[in-house]
């Protein structure tokens, strides 16, 4: 049978040279990307599920302590960053020098070398899944089909996170490409060797991950194909089996913390499916919308033509259609729509990581799906036979999936310029008592491990708002193109608002290559000096709902800018207060969450203005349950005036 580069189906040829040249530029592209992501956020907290994984790394190699401190992932998940890390100790300990330190005095007593190594080895994983589903694809079909299966596969989004993030799913991957390698030369040329090495992949790919099952279905396939021609593979199926689990109770000698650990998985997740309303069909539903958004439109679309066009091939053979090459693409589909039904009957929640096996299934029928389509255009379309519009129109195709996989981690990597914008807010002092107000637009504004934040306002557009309310912020950000939009003049008559000191008050923060991205934001500064500060003792009026204080009479008039912070104990029985009580006329002012110190909770008013008739002892309720002492809550009142500018006017 004539493959594409002249090479036949389910042959180990070579291929043409530049197929060679593609892929290894694809690998190293990947790499390259990969590292660069990696190498980002080299502390704790940047990747939520590295602590289960460092924890057990760090009970090894401070503690000497073998048995893991936590069974979400299993034994292979983190030995062999462990083993890396220890290398790297010891060189360390051999030469002094700090490079090769992997603790240091963070708050996870881990180093930024440390987080490094881990997520590279996970790098080192991705791409070898890469060049290991190149050769099953070659092995299967073609050279060509190898490669833009492993171009597909790398330009897969959670393939490029997986791969940048200390998490096993890269790992599960990896093994359950190489199981599928060994599958197929376990079931082209049936031996019990060959089987054994199926069941120890199976095995490995269980020690990373409970999803890493999805390997052994192929073989499985397999022999319910064959087995009945052939019966000794029933039993070397049981044998390849039994091997799978010596090989888990090899690896992972501490059954007492997994089988602790599996019931609140279990439980965790039918938990979370209640919670979200999902169920079996949900589940099969978000497989679908993943596959569709991960892979990107054009892409699944050739997906969904391999699938049928392998069901069809399958039931209809074309006459070079060899019965390897039938048997391989019945394990492909084994392994693409068997786990998509396991996995949607098994689970009533839908997370992406545990459904990832199928990826190098999917993307190796769309690669099927692309050369087919090349080769039945190829005997219409005479030119597209030859050689070099081969070669162009493959590099072509990888290379705009190398961009695909570029623009994924350089949106990763490269903030937005809302993050810059973000950063540079988060260092506003007094920290907890600045007033920022952004439009939604925007984003999310983010304060990571900061204990403390800036009052924040996200509202739809600022030119819904009271200019008058604007005014008692510190700052206003919004996006760049409202300047030219429908409400310019708003948008603009805000920047005419501060004095001519735009150095200073007012900044376009725009895209730059490599250090921000996105539409430019604009940033208007207004910041308002603090005038005094007072601590309000707080008491309870008898059988009152609410602690009560007062203003000094003669200390706050009419027309004074103020603002309230109540400190709230994390003990009491109702953390969500959000707003005191003012004056006669028992105004409510709004309180936010601005963040919490050791054992208390911050909210802060935004700043208002005392109207008439708050004068003299101005009483402040604040809800609070009967059983929460008045003495665990803190009330401070704030008197703000406007900055005075250089120019001796007021901002």
């Amino acid at each position: 049978m004539r493959g594409v580069g002249g090479g036949g189906r389910g042959v180990r040829g070579e291929g043409p040279r530049w197929v060679g040249l593609a892929l290894a530029a694809v690998i190293l592209a990947s790499v390259a990307l990969r590292t660069w992501d990696a190498s980002q956020g080299l502390y704790a907290g940047r990747h939520f599920d590295e602590r289960f994984t460092f924890k057990n790394v760090s009970a090894i190699l401070k503690h000497g302590e073998y048995k893991p401190r936590h069974a979400f992932y299993l034994s292979l998940s983190y030995l062999p960053q462990t083993a890396v890390l220890a290398a790297s100790d010891g060189l360390y300990r051999l030469t002094g020098r700090p490079l090769f330190s992997i603790f240091d005095e963070s708050k996870d007593g881990n180093s930024p070398t440390a987080y490094w190594l881990a997520r590279m080895v996970n790098v080192v994983y991705g791409a070898l899944s890469l060049w290991v589903l190149f050769l099953v694809g070659r092995r299967l079909d073609s050279p060509e089909v190898g490669l833009l299966a492993a171009a597909v596969l790398a330009a897969f989004p959670r393939h490029v996170t997986s791969s940048t993030e200390f998490k096993p799913d890269i790992l599960v991957i990896l093994l359950t490409v190489v199981t599928f390698h060994w599958t197929l030369a376990a079931a082209f040329r049936p031996s019990l060797g060959r089987f054994l090495r199926v069941g120890l992949g199976v095995g490995l790919a269980v020690s990373t991950k409970y999803t890493g099952i999805a390997s052994a279905l192929p073989i499985t396939a397999a022999v319910l194909r064959n087995g009945w021609r052939d019966r000794r593979q029933w039993l070397w199926l049981a044998l390849a089996g039994l091997t799978s689990v010596l090989t888990f109770l090899i690896l992972n000698p501490f059954l007492d913390v997994v089988f602790q650990f599996i019931p609140i998985l279990v439980h965790g997740y039918a938990a979370k499916g209640v919670e979200e309303q999902s169920n079996h069909w949900v589940v099969f539903e978000r497989q679908v919308e993943f596959l569709i958004a991960h892979h990107g439109p054009v892409v699944a679309a050739f997906v969904l033509l391999g699938i049928v066009g392998l069901l069809w091939r399958i039931w209809r053979p074309a006459p070079e259609d060899t019965e390897d090459w039938r048997l391989g693409s019945m394990l492909v589909l084994a392994g693409l729509l068997g786990y998509s039904v396991l996995h949607a009957l098994g689970m009533t929640l839908f997370r992406s990581q545990n459904y990832l096996p199928v990826v190098p299934f999917s993307s190796l029928a769309a690669a099927w799906a692309m050369v087919e389509t090349w080769r039945v255009l190829s005997r219409r379309v005479a030119w597209l036979a030859w050689r070099p519009a081969t070669a162009l129109l493959g590099i072509g195709v990888c290379a705009a999936l190398v961009a695909q996989e570029a623009s994924v981690v350089y949106v990763r990597v490269v903030p937005t310029t809302f993050a810059a914008v973000n950063d540079s807010l988060l260092a506003l002092e007094p920290p907890g008592l600045r007033h920022v107000v952004y439009e939604t637009a925007l984003g999310r504004f983010q304060w990571g491990d900061k204990p403390r934040r800036p009052l924040l306002s996200p509202v739809d557009r600022l030119a819904g708002q009271d200019p008058h309310v604007l005014d008692l912020t510190d700052v206003e950000a919004f996006p760049g193109g409202r300047l030219d939009g429908p409400d310019a003049a708003f948008y603009r008559s805000r920047l005419a608002r501060v004095p001519k000191a735009p150095t200073e008050q007012t900044e376009i923060v725009d895209s730059r290559l490599l250090q921000r991205r996105g539409e430019a934001v604009v940033v208007v500064l207004h910041p308002w000096d603090l005038e005094s500060s007072e601590e309000i003792e707080l008491s309870r009026p008898p059988n009152a709902p609410f602690l009560a204080g007062r203003l000094p009479a003669g200390r706050y008039q009419p027309g004074d800018v103020l603002s309230i912070q109540v400190a709230v104990p994390r003990t009491v029985a109702d953390e969500d207060v959000h707003a005191v009580r003012l004056g006669p006329a028992n105004r409510e002012i709004p309180l936010v969450d601005t963040g919490r110190h050791r054992n208390r909770l911050f909210r802060t008013s935004p700043r208002f203005v005392l109207a008439p008739g708050e004068t003299g002892e101005i009483e402040v309720r604040l809800p609070a349950a009967p059983e929460d002492p008045a003495e665990g809550f803190r009330l401070q009142v704030y008197r703000w005036h406007p900055r005075v500018a250089a120019d001796g006017k007021m901002e």
